[in-house]
């Protein structure tokens, strides 16, 4: 998010892909802060061309702050600028502007522009990520500067990307589904998936996250990986099987055992898991840093992917003998693992690691029986969702066999 901050305040728009992508990897490599990037940006030439040159006074960098952050000119009687003028930094004083002015309550004059051009940066890098474009910076900026305080106005902008586009771009990184292709029902789509964005934006700048695509911040409740798994990370891959085992085919069988579809896309939305703010999942954001996806976008298509593609390679790895000893360890511990008892289960947790790490010379399980089961855990999982609990999306896949 201080990208997109710095981005907009700087250069009035979100950030192109390229760009957005540069800068996530320099802020990365030397820990920036937003201040940090402020400043940093403030000595390139086009930030300078743009409005910002090094010779400008505080009361001239005030203003254009505040007609680009809130729409307004400066009603803070110079404290702002005094601020400056007693030795704070340009890009200190930003940061600090933002996030007093987000601090302040609803309905205060100002709060709804930015808060909406942020939802509406974020949204649209999002976007590029979801279809690997960068747009152009011009059309960003017109976009961006056409967004206001209404909400409408956000949905607007994004239909105007989409028309531009030629209607080809996927608009709902978050797995929003239209529920036709009306304008209308269209702009409402849009509406739903800016609603996951703002609230983002709230948590994210008013709690404790800081740093794009960073770990100890995200908006998202749950990890991605479950705690059990973090020994097994080559077990995590895309799925690339067809037939029965294709996601399409696993969703559909999963579908049908569900009551409500929603539970299904909830539980691959990406909103609800840590590091999906910038539209990328990281190996460091969902505790894999070993694993063999070293990143990957933040789309539900993407989760359910990753999901199946694990879960199949998981049970592949099992063959008749090793299935045998996990039978014969929980038969003679039954009471133990009943009982919560630690030591046996860290200890039926290192067999099911070994079971798992190497594929199976002949699995156990037909491609059928693959298909039934992982059909079965993901509609159980789905309907935890439903219920209120979004667990870790491999949450309990060593304990699946007790």
């Amino acid at each position: 998010m201080d990208i997109i901050k710095a981005y907009y305040t700087m250069f009035g728009r979100a950030p192109e892909k390229e760009g957005f992508d540069y800068w996530k990897s320099e802020a990365a490599q030397h820990g920036w802060s937003l201040s940090d990037l402020v400043n940093t940006f403030l000595q390139l030439p086009v930030v300078q061309e743009a409005g910002y040159p090094l010779t400008q006074s505080a009361d001239g960098y005030v203003t254009n702050l505040y007609a680009t952050l809130f729409g307004k000119t400066p009603d803070d009687n110079g404290y702002w600028a005094g601020q400056l003028n007693n030795g704070v930094s340009k890009g200190d004083l930003l940061s600090t502007m933002v996030q007093a002015a987000l601090g302040t309550p609803d309905g205060t004059l100002g709060k709804d522009n930015i808060i909406n051009k942020l939802a509406f940066s974020q949204y649209v890098v999002s976007i590029q990520q979801t279809n690997n474009i960068s747009l152009d910076p011009s059309l960003l900026k017109e976009w961006t500067e056409s967004v206001n305080d209404l909400t409408e106005s956000v949905a607007t902008a994004i239909k105007g990307i989409y028309d531009k586009s030629g209607a080809t771009l996927n608009l709902f990184p978050n797995g929003t589904i239209p529920s036709g292709s009306s304008d209308m029902q269209l702009s409402a789509a849009i509406l739903s998936e800016l609603n996951i964005f703002k609230t983002d934006l709230y948590e994210i700048i008013l709690g404790s996250g800081s740093q794009d695509g960073n770990t100890g911040g995200s908006s998202g409740s749950s990890e991605l990986l479950a705690s059990d798994m973090e020994e097994l990370t080559s077990l995590v891959t895309m799925n690339t099987n067809g037939g029965i085992l294709s996601t399409e085919s696993l969703r559909e069988a999963t579908l049908k055992d569900l009551a409500n579809d929603a539970y299904y896309y909830e539980l691959f939305n990406p909103s609800n898991y840590w590091g999906h703010e910038d539209g990328i999942f990281a190996a460091e954001e969902i505790g894999a840093p070993s694993a063999n996806i070293q990143n990957f976008v933040a789309t539900t298509e993407n989760l359910e992917s990753i999901y199946y593609g694990t879960a199949i390679k998981a049970l592949k790895a099992i063959d008749m003998d090793e299935a045998m000893q996990i039978g014969n360890f929980i038969q003679a511990n039954a009471a133990a693992l009943e009982a919560g008892n630690q030591t046996v289960l860290d200890q039926y947790i290192a067999l099911m690691v070994s079971v798992f790490r190497d594929p199976a010379a002949v699995p156990l399980f037909t491609d059928q029986q693959i298909a039934d089961s992982t059909a079965m855990g993901t509609a159980m999982a789905a309907q935890l969702v439903g219920s209120g609990d979004t667990p870790a999306l491999f949450d309990g896949m060593l304990m699946a066999f007790m």
